[in-house]
This record gives C-alpha cells, sequence and structure tokens, in this order.
C-alpha cells in the first residue's frame, strides 16, 4: 500500500522485462560515471601535459559515444518493449472491467425485473382481496 494505492506484484513476464530494462540502466549510468566523470578527470591532467597525442583521444571519445550510443539505444528498445506489454496488460484489464460493468447492468435490470413482478403480484392479491371485501360489504356474500 503506497500513497493509499494497494499495488499488485508485477506478472513474471513484466518483471523479466523490468529487470532487463532495470539492469541495462544500471550499466548505462555505471559506465557514465565511470568513463564520462573519470575520463574528464584524466583529460584535465592531460591537458597539462604535452605529450598527449589529440588524434587518439578524439577517437576514443568517437569510440566511447558509439558504445553509449549502443547501450541507449538498447535501454529504449527494452524500455518499449516494457511499455508495450504493460500497455496490452492494460488493454485487456479495461476490456475486463467493461465486461463486468455490463454483466452487472445486466444484473441489475434483472433484479429490478424480478422485483417489479413480485410488487405486481402481490398488489393484484391485495387488490383482489379489497375488491371482494368491497363487493361482500354491498351484500354479495357468494364470495
Amino acid at each position: 500500500m503506497i500513497s493509499g494505492v494497494d499495488l499488485k506484484p508485477l506478472s513474471s513476464s513484466v518483471l523479466d522485462l523490468w529487470n532487463i530494462v532495470n539492469g541495462r540502466w544500471n550499466v548505462y549510468k555505471s559506465s557514465i560515471i565511470q568513463k564520462v566523470l573519470i575520463q574528464s578527470q584524466q583529460g584535465k591532467i592531460a591537458t597539462s601535459s604535452p605529450s598527449s597525442s589529440t588524434s587518439t583521444t578524439a577517437l576514443d571519445q568517437l569510440l566511447l559515444k558509439k558504445r553509449f550510443e549502443s547501450m541507449a539505444s538498447d535501454l529504449i528498445t527494452s524500455s518499449d518493449a516494457l511499455v508495450t506489454q504493460l500497455g496490452l496488460q492494460t488493454d485487456k484489464n479495461s476490456q475486463n472491467l467493461i465486461l463486468l460493468q455490463i454483466i452487472f447492468g445486466i444484473l441489475i435490470i434483472g433484479i429490478l425485473v424480478l422485483i417489479l413482478y413480485l410488487v405486481a403480484s402481490m398488489l393484484r392479491l391485495i387488490f383482489d382481496l379489497t375488491q371482494a371485501t368491497s363487493k361482500i360489504k354491498k351484500g354479495n356474500y357468494d364470495l
């Protein structure tokens, strides 16, 4: 129960997709922290020494950029799969909810018809009894 919402555990198919997305996100995040931040610190040190090669640094940066783009693409692909699966479950739940509402509507109408029938039959008996009473009051004792 979180913020008044009762949460259910994820189904196994969605949980597997979530674990993939979460794993890829953690790898992506840790790679950024390790490579970008550490490399930027090393870049500051390397710029102070005159022996650094700019062509190697540019090639390394291009390879690093391609690696991050590939990791980001994998993360987006797995996230899309997760969102698609969640959307399918939401559609299924919506269809089930609509079906339940239709069934309950039919049941309510059936119960109302049954109640009206029972009330009408009781009122018919009471009406017949009052008619008989008024005829007896007028002197017709054959009833």
